[in-house]
C-alpha cells in the first residue's frame, strides 16, 4: 500500500478506528478501488489522533485536503 502517512503530533487515539472506517466508506462510495480507500481511510484515522476526544477529533474535508496538498 506504500509509506504510512506521518502523523507527528498525535495526541489521543480514541476515535482513529472509527475514523479510518469512516474514511473507507466515504472513498468507496465515491468509487475508489479498496486499494485507495484503504488508503484514505489510513489518513483520516491518523488525522484523527491529532486532537483531544471523540467527535472533536474527526478531521473536516478541509484538513484532509489541507494535509493532501501541502
Amino acid at each position: 500500500f506504500g509509506p504510512a502517512y506521518n502523523i507527528n503530533d498525535a495526541v489521543d487515539p480514541s476515535c482513529a478506528g472509527d475514523a479510518f472506517m469512516g474514511g473507507l466508506a466515504v472513498a468507496l462510495a465515491k468509487g475508489m478501488d479498496l486499494k485507495d480507500a484503504t488508503k484514505y481511510g489510513n489518513l483520516i484515522g491518523g488525522l484523527s489522533t491529532r486532537k483531544q476526544g471523540a467527535m472533536p477529533s474527526l478531521p473536516s474535508l478541509q484538513e484532509v485536503e489541507n494535509y493532501l496538498y501541502r
